[in-house]
């Protein structure tokens, strides 16, 4: 069976390898490190399967003791479904997807809460949150948003590692409510 570019971009662990490469090009080594949970032949096996699908390339390649140490990064574009891949899937491949991406939230979340104590200041400032707010936009309102978020998003994605950052993981989901399609009246 031929994996399709959702099949192969929407698997967890993948999805956590384009995440981090996204932000920074990387050698496997230093992926391991911030995938320390995955285990090293896993973690290989999938950047083998990215690079063969053209959703990785290798950015640099250096020789280190009779080996090369490749570094990676994600082919410009390659990582997100484009409208066309959209278009032809399913309603079932739709729930598919979306609840593999969903498993991946709950995997990340599941690894920051099992190492965080109940009296972490991220926990009780409100920094860690999970929130769900309903809105009545038109499409236009609604592009206009996401498209609102996305630029606030790419502000902050600049951002380098420094002594007083941290990490965050954001997520954001975006479901036209169908069954409100009559509108209040």
């Amino acid at each position: 069976m031929v994996d399709t570019k959702a099949d192969l971009i929407l698997h967890p662990i993948r999805i956590r390898i384009i995440t981090e490469l996204l932000r920074n090009e990387m050698s496997p080594q230093q992926l391991a490190k911030l995938l320390s949970d995955v285990p090293q032949a896993t973690l290989y096996r999938h950047i083998n399967k990215l690079e063969k699908a053209n959703i990785l390339e290798v950015i640099s390649e250096t020789p280190i003791r009779g080996t090369v140490e490749k570094v990676y990064g994600v082919v410009a574009g390659a990582s997100r479904l484009s409208p066309d891949d959209i278009k032809t899937m399913s309603a079932e491949e739709h729930l598919h997807y979306f609840m593999t991406f969903a498993a991946s939230l709950i995997g990340d979340f599941t690894r920051f809460i099992e190492q965080v104590e109940p009296d972490d200041p991220s926990v009780l400032s409100g920094a860690m949150q999970y929130s769900k707010a309903l809105f009545y936009l038109s499409d236009d309102e609604a592009l206009e948003i996401n498209k609102a978020i996305a630029e606030m998003a790419q502000k902050v994605y600049e951002n380098q590692p420094a002594p007083h950052r941290k990490r965050y993981m954001m997520s954001f989901i975006s479901i036209p409510d169908k069954s409100s399609d009559e509108g209040d009246s």
